[in-house]
């Protein structure tokens, strides 16, 4: 794959301004201010020239997993724009995006421009910064790089210049104006979106104002940014893996249930139990359930007596290490265990140290086997509860349809089959009767 050279900052902004000047070609736009009417010059630069964009929102997520892949620096993509290195990882992903086709589409972006060449304009800056048309820009260049001759046609690109320098809240606000309201929503990952969702919020200092530019609702942005906190809990603590957004890619379900659930609680001891529950029934590889049974089993986490009573007898098969002095009291521990004495201890807070047992490498694959068999049991009793309570539950349904029956409303030509219903009905209850009374 070509390393695409950056064009010197000076030079590629004189380039511009001179063409922009030049211009005889333009268009009328209302996505670039909302509602304000934007005069967009066009002008032609070579394909080396525009640069892609290092916060482009559908790019966050992959960036993220290359700076783990890579033990990159932080900062690397964030202030890589005018980097070589970080343009051409950059375009390492997006030419591999161009190549995929959206579900539902046949084609792919790079297909189309193959077939039809550039039909849109890339939306630029004043500098040459990519606003809209990152992948396109990848695309043409992938396939100018394959047959200089065949696709000669990309030597140059066509595009239409912002009239004035843009700052970072309005390059994001452009983009979700263009690519992720629901009318114009693109192929985001659900990582993606929520990362650019807890990115606008940082810009725009207000949920409410990120939900009305992306058009929805309030809620909807705070599950997503809520959800993305599940997530690198989930990574960080739990998988040990930072920010490598692959491995929740398929995982969206949990996470939205993880959001609902710990929201609904202050307690953060009871909130990393219901953390551990839902990680092993939803983590395939260590618990062994296939993911449509796992959700299934989400009232471990959910109904609080459930939870305590796992969490209890977890606790019984395996007891706390810490050492005891003084008639059997605790020895003192770090300052992260300790509790506050005014207050009750729950019991989440008291067996804490279970969470220890879950995430350690050595403890946690024989932890997860004793949880799954504690859960597999205390579903087998509700079941057996349920099964026991089934026929008192049918008799009681039953008592209470006849009681709604009534037979003075009945037609006199179906009197006769009425009665003859209610005397099978009078029969089958004298016998189960008999059976009941034998038991």
């Amino acid at each position: 794959m070509k390393t695409w050279k950056v064009t010197e900052l000076n030079a590629r902004t004189a380039m511009i301004a001179q063409r922009f000047k030049s211009s005889k070609e333009s268009f009328k736009s209302f996505d670039i201010f909302d509602g304000k009417e934007t005069e967009l010059q066009i002008i032609n630069l070579p394909i080396e020239v525009p640069l892609y964009r290092m916060g482009n929102g559908r790019t966050m997520a992959q960036q993220a997993q290359i700076l783990v892949d890579e033990e990159l620096g932080e900062d690397f993509f964030k202030s890589g724009q005018e980097n070589q290195s970080a343009q051409a990882r950059q375009h390492k992903i997006l030419s591999e995006m161009a190549t995929v086709a959206k579900e539902g589409n046949v084609q792919s972006v790079q297909d189309v421009l193959a077939r039809e060449g550039q039909r849109e304009p890339l939306m630029i800056t004043l500098s040459g910064i990519v606003v809209n048309g990152n992948r396109r820009l990848a695309a043409m260049r992938q396939l100018y790089e394959s047959n200089v001759k065949e696709h000669s046609n990309f030597e140059v690109v066509q595009c239409a210049v912002l009239p004035t320098e843009i700052s970072d809240l309005e390059l994001s606000r452009i983009e979700i104006r263009l690519q992720m309201r629901t009318e114009t929503k693109l192929d985001y990952t659900w990582i993606d979106e929520a990362l650019m969702a807890e990115k606008s919020v940082e810009l725009e200092g207000s949920e409410a104002k990120v939900a009305a530019l992306m058009q929805v609702s309030e809620r909807d942005v705070k599950k997503m940014i809520r959800s993305l906190q599940e997530v690198r809990i989930y990574l960080q603590t739990y998988l040990g893996k930072g920010n490598e957004f692959s491995a929740v890619q398929n995982k969206k379900q949990l996470f939205e249930d993880l959001a609902k659930l710990t929201s609904k609680t202050s307690d953060a001891a009871k909130q990393d139990f219901q953390r551990r529950a839902l990680w092993a029934n939803y983590d395939d590889a260590r618990s062994g359930l296939g993911s449509g049974r796992a959700y299934g089993f989400n009232w471990a986490a959910e109904n609080d007596a459930d939870l305590r009573e796992w969490v209890e007898k977890l606790a019984t098969q395996i007891p706390s290490t810490l050492p005891a002095v003084d008639g059997g009291e605790p020895d003192a521990v770090s300052d992260d265990m300790q509790f506050d004495l005014e207050e009750p201890v729950s019991i989440y807070k008291e067996k804490s140290y279970l969470i220890r047992e879950f995430d350690g490498e050595a403890s946690r694959e024989e932890t997860l086997k004793k949880y799954s068999r504690i859960r597999d049991n205390i579903k087998d009793k509700k079941d057996l509860t349920k099964l026991a309570a089934a026929p008192l539950d049918a008799a009681r349904k039953a008592l209470s349809q006849l009681q709604a029956v009534d037979v003075a409303k009945a037609k006199s030509d179906g009197m006769d089959e009425l009665i003859s219903q209610l005397e099978e009905i009078r029969d089958y209850a004298k016998t189960l009767i008999k059976v009941a009374n034998r038991k």
